[in-house]
């Protein structure tokens, strides 16, 4: 058992152990969220989203969430703020933020 007492939750995720969610707007495989790791406020997901794709506005109400690009250039909102962002930057996203 993990320290923070889930038996199942994770200390090392790779990519055999990640949730993958297959949606319209790209695969989401997911390295770290509440059930899957003993967090109750830390999620890391993995998007690949083809170029002139999209997802809608949503929030997190139980978790903050950073969205770091690796390749390619989005427009991210976050709250009434939008910036392009390009590789090795990042975005905070609080909790309970729609972005």
């Amino acid at each position: 058992m993990n320290p923070g007492g889930c038996a199942e939750c994770l200390r090392f995720v790779t990519s055999k152990e990640a949730h993958v969610e297959e949606l319209p707007w790209g695969p989401h495989e997911w390295l770290a969220r509440p059930g899957l790791v003993d967090s109750k406020a830390l999620a890391l997901v993995r998007v690949t989203m083809p170029p002139g794709r999209a997802h809608r506005f949503h929030r997190h109400p139980c978790f903050e969430e950073l969205l770091y690009v690796v390749s390619g250039q989005v427009r991210q909102w976050v709250g009434r703020e939008s910036r392009i962002l390009g590789p090795g930057e990042l975005a905070h996203v609080p909790r309970d933020e729609v972005h």
